[in-house]
């Protein structure tokens, strides 16, 4: 399972929520979709996105096969790490090597700021496109199109102090579908892990099963 998983899903995460932040209806988003992120040198990485109110499940799809998945459950303050071929997951503190999630959206809003930008239609749904330049001079900023009715970014472009593009985020191929709550609890049968010396994993960075020593509880 891929370790820079989790960190992405996060970064995504928490766009979405400073851009819900910002004046939008408190009606909470439930879709699936496949999340694209392009690196500045154009190479992609996909998963596939599940998102009910404030729970996510990303899930790493190879040949058609699901690897693993990664679950949100910031209601328990928890990340899951899962491996349904070794019928296991970790879990790990939301908050690991740093700030919590909620912290580190206040600390965006207090160091950005906000220029609308017009809307404008992204796979299929229309837009609010917002420009957040962060105030200190030494970061740049991220344009972001929100869509009102998902309730959640649809694309999320994050730019240098040049203004050069060094990752986009995106949401493609979306069902608006019923997410079964059951996307987002440990299927039965799952052994739970832990790591050794886990307060010294970097901040957001989950484990990879195929390079980590494990012990069962």
């Amino acid at each position: 399972m891929k370790s820079e998983l989790g960190f992405k899903s996060m970064a995504m995460t928490l766009a979405g929520a400073l851009v819900l932040s910002a004046g939008t209806p408190a009606l909470a988003a439930e879709f699936s979709a496949d999340m694209v992120q392009i690196d500045e040198y154009g190479d992609a990485e996909t998963v596939r996105t599940y998102i009910k109110g404030d729970l996510r499940r990303d899930e790493i799809i190879d040949d058609g096969e699901i690897e693993g998945w990664t679950i949100f459950r910031p209601d328990k303050g928890v990340v899951w790490n899962v491996s349904p071929d070794d019928e296991m997951y970790i879990e790990i503190p939301l908050n690991i090597g740093g700030d919590d999630i909620v912290q580190k959206v206040e600390q965006l809003e207090e160091s950005t700021t906000r220029k609308p930008l017009g809307t404008e239609t992204v796979n299929g749904y229309e837009c609010e496109k917002v420009h957040y330049q962060y105030q200190a001079g030494s970061k740049g900023g991220f344009v972001v199109w929100h869509s009102k009715e998902l309730n959640y970014p649809v694309r999320i472009v994050q730019k240098d102090l040049k203004g050069k593009t060094t990752q986009t985020t995106e949401i493609r191929n979306i069902d608006t579908d019923t997410v079964p709550v059951s996307k987002f609890e440990i299927p039965a049968g799952y052994e739970k892990m832990t790591m050794p010396g886990m307060p010294g994993v970097p901040d957001g960075v989950l484990p990879d099963f195929a390079n980590t020593d494990i012990e069962k509880d």
